[in-house]
């Protein structure tokens, strides 16, 4: 079983992967996902990280808070990797 942690970053995946937009505010994940804010950015942090290291990003991340943690910005090649991570 999958720690708590890990949960989290499955499920904002998902919920990254299922929007068809770069762009996403934090605020709109924390709704679908009933979070808190702090939970959100949190979250996001560790998935961009784990993205990271996946992938050994060169240039732009995969995953990023943007904006004074108001936004999640996800580059377009993550969506045709989203599901590989997911198995990972």
């Amino acid at each position: 079983m999958l720690e708590k942690q890990e949960n989290e970053k499955i499920e904002l995946l998902t919920i990254l992967r299922e929007q068809m937009t770069a762009d996403i505010s934090v605020k709109t994940v924390g709704q679908a996902l009933g979070w808190s804010k702090d939970l959100t950015i949190t979250v996001a942090h560790q998935l961009a990280e784990d993205l990271k290291t996946i992938y050994d990003e060169k240039e732009e991340p995969l995953l990023s808070v943007q904006q004074d943690d108001k936004m999640l910005h996800v580059t377009i090649s993550c969506y045709v990797n989203m599901d590989t991570v997911m198995l990972a």
